[in-house]
């Protein structure tokens, strides 16, 4: 039998599915194992993909790559040791930092940053390609924190690419997704300085070299089902078009994407149901009381099996 036909031995197949892991948590910043089995195993079961990331975990553990933090929920959170740091430098030329000093994991972003994390893991499994706000803030992606605040004013929980013909554009294009994660009732104003930026989609993003080349398309907000964001987000979009009138508000309200996330308890992911602004705001308006101010790299594929 020739090389190229030879089934990988499971040590070479476990060490590629630990570099997976790496890469991921390197990207993330911080996930637990429930991202983790879907970010490296999203094409297997999920009772697979649960043991196959635990096993992996485990001799990560042993092996000093991985440092186990307890998180906001109580659960456990993994983050990169130095040792790990260094291999992903070292030997894949991936400028990595070692998750010691990550505040978020037990800090009250905790719950906002792993929401993000699990909408941008679906947005891989949908085949694109995701920057979550700890690759922004490190330059993982062709805009850094520095773009967003100077053409924006703020920076995105993630951005989303995808090849623009999957969207109805040219050959070659590439449009990209705004996520903005509503983890708590924000004030009016904060709603508005996103809806700001969402009047601007269809145009080029703006900053960094390439950045231009890239269709900002959708702004997508992101926020558990259970929670009456809806109605917080149309309240101020209604507000918007008053203040900010569009000679056709479909094109930029249809471009507006309402995710609603179904999530078990305390924090895992189940799905998402999409919705455009266009159709949220076709709705009745309600007049009951809407609380404001409330505490509350890149990757497409999976690992082996």
């Amino acid at each position: 039998m020739s090389d190229e036909l030879k089934k990988p031995d499971s040590r070479s197949v476990a060490f590629e599915n630990e570099v997976g892991v790496l890469k991921f948590v390197r990207f993330f910043g911080h996930m637990r194992r429930a991202e983790i089995s879907r970010a490296g195993w999203h094409g297997s079961s999920a009772e697979s993909a649960e043991k196959m990331a635990a096993r992996t975990i485990a001799r990560m553990l042993e092996k000093g790559l991985l440092l186990p933090r307890q998180n906001s929920l109580g659960e456990t959170s993994y983050v990169l040791t130095s040792r790990a740091a260094a291999l992903l430098s070292n030997e894949y030329g991936l400028p990595t930092n070692a998750g010691y000093n990550i505040q978020g994991v037990a800090g009250p972003q905790f719950w906002h940053r792993t929401l993000a994390t699990n909408y941008l893991l679906h947005t891989i499994e949908k085949g694109g390609e995701a920057f979550g706000e700890y690759a922004i803030n490190h330059g993982w992606c062709p805009l850094s924190r520095e773009d967003f605040t100077k053409h924006y004013g703020k920076v995105p929980d993630g951005l989303v690419l995808y090849p623009g013909e999957s969207r109805g554009y040219r050959p070659g294009t590439v449009v990209a997704d705004w996520v903005e994660v509503e983890s708590s009732f924000k004030p009016p104003k904060e709603r508005q300085k996103m809806l700001d930026v969402a009047w601007k989609v269809g145009m080029p993003l703006r900053g960094g070299d390439g950045a231009s080349e890239i269709i900002f398309d959708r702004m997508v907000i992101v926020y558990s089902q259970d929670q009456n964001h809806r109605q917080a987000i149309t309240q101020t979009a209604r507000k918007q078009l008053r203040d900010r009138p569009l000679e056709v508000p479909e094109e930029v309200t249809n471009s507006v994407c309402l995710a609603a996330v179904e999530l078990a308890k305390p924090l895992r992911w189940k799905g998402v149901t999409e919705s455009t602004l266009t159709e949220a705001l076709s709705e009745p308006a309600r007049t009951s009381h809407v609380r404001e101010g409330c505490k509350a790299g890149t990757f497409r594929g999976g690992l082996s099996r």
